[in-house]
């Protein structure tokens, strides 16, 4: 059964992608061999269609607003790994290790 965290998560899922960016060059160069990006995004899941999947770094659940978003085409993904927030966040699903803090003072 749901809690109230759970329930209070306007963005209920994170995800991993792997993909393939275009390149682009405001300057007078010469070009000697065509390249792409080999890209990774880690981030909130904001939303989603059959061509697209848009993510952001920051959200707000109590506005239903989100910042700093990329849209990807899904067509140049190749990789889409989904994981929902509440269990990333609920310390009893989670290896409590990862939350202690390095000796540095970094999780």
């Amino acid at each position: 059964m749901a809690n109230e965290t759970e329930n209070s998560l306007y963005f209920k899922e994170v995800v991993y992608i792997e993909w393939t960016d275009a390149v682009a060059v405001a300057d007078w160069e010469t070009v000697e061999e065509a390249s792409l990006f080999e890209c990774k995004t880690f981030g909130f899941l904001v939303a989603e269609n059959d061509k697209a999947i848009c993510v952001a770094a920051v959200v707000s659940d109590s506005d239903k607003q989100s910042n700093a978003k990329i849209h990807i085409p899904k067509a140049w993904c190749e990789k889409i790994v989904r994981m929902p927030l509440y269990d990333l966040i609920n310390e009893s699903a989670v290896n409590p290790d990862i939350f202690k803090l390095s000796h540095g003072g970094t999780l």
